[in-house]
């Protein structure tokens, strides 16, 4: 099953609360999700997965340890980004679970504001210039019956630079979930009562809870993955059982301020922006 980390960013007057949630069941989130929430769902192995093993994100980390060994993947045009968008552009999508389509659905029909956030630009993948990434991406949300267009965008939303907004996905590249967020938040000048951040990765929702979002003052909560092999290759976390809560399923650390450092994830991040 997959595992997604969802971040509940909590927007007060005075105050910005993080809850972070690890389940394998978008039912989960449902509840948390009202008509004033703003809901960003990533793209890839969020809403979307490869049909075949070809293209998958074990796929993707293969590729990645080998062609890393004597090729630098932070330099645009390396074979590693050609390889996963021609693949990507040849193998067939499904909906990570089916519930993700239908769940859309019904919060465009609520006028909820839900979009995709990919860490893809308009014209990027990962450190390479490719024309049109968004057309291929609007297709392939096209192909498991997604279309962004029908959100109800808010007002303070409908003049974004089109480099970072287009047909109902903001495309993050160069920056950080969390920076992105900063960015658009401080620029439009929109405060929705709270944003529901649907994410595989953890360290896109721990630069979530790193933003400070301009708001006079922070708290924060962490969450992460319960994973034994991630905590093994990294013995020095401080996302380490001993800050678990016994569910393991939700933890955090209420009225913290956000951290300033960079969490390590276990994909690596290149040219600022993960995938995708």
């Amino acid at each position: 099953m997959k595992n997604w980390m969802i971040g509940l960013i909590l927007l007060l007057p005075t105050l910005l609360r993080a809850e972070f949630l690890e389940t394998s069941n978008i039912e989960d989130v449902f509840s948390k999700v009202d008509k004033e929430t703003l809901v960003l769902l990533n793209m890839t192995d969020t809403i979307s997965d490869s049909v075949l093993s070809l293209g998958s994100k074990p796929w993707r980390h293969f590729i990645h340890s080998n062609l890393k060994k004597f090729q630098n993947l932070d330099q645009a045009g390396n074979l590693h980004d050609w390889w996963t968008y021609d693949v990507a552009t040849k193998i067939p999508v499904k909906p990570v679970q089916k519930e993700i389509v239908t769940w859309i659905e019904t919060l465009q029909k609520n006028e909820t504001p839900v979009f995709c956030a990919t860490g893809r630009g308009r014209n990027v993948w990962y450190c390479t210039i490719i024309n049109q990434v968004d057309d291929f991406t609007d297709f392939q949300l096209q192909k498991i019956g997604i279309d962004f267009t029908k959100t109800k965008v808010p007002e303070e939303l409908q003049n974004l630079d089109p480099k970072y907004f287009h047909h109902g996905v903001f495309y993050t590249d160069p920056y950080a979930l969390g920076e992105f967020i900063d960015k658009i938040l401080q620029e439009t000048g929109y405060r929705p009562k709270k944003i529901v951040v649907v994410n595989d990765k953890r360290s896109e929702l721990q630069s979530a809870d790193q933003a400070r979002l301009h708001l006079p003052r922070a708290a924060s909560a962490l969450g992460w993955q319960s994973d034994a092999a991630d905590r093994a290759r990294n013995p020095g976390d401080p996302l380490s059982d001993r800050h678990r809560r016994r569910s393991g399923r939700i933890a955090g650390r209420a009225g913290i301020p956000p951290s300033t450092g960079r969490w390590l994830d276990r994909e690596p991040e290149r040219c600022r922006s993960p995938h995708r």
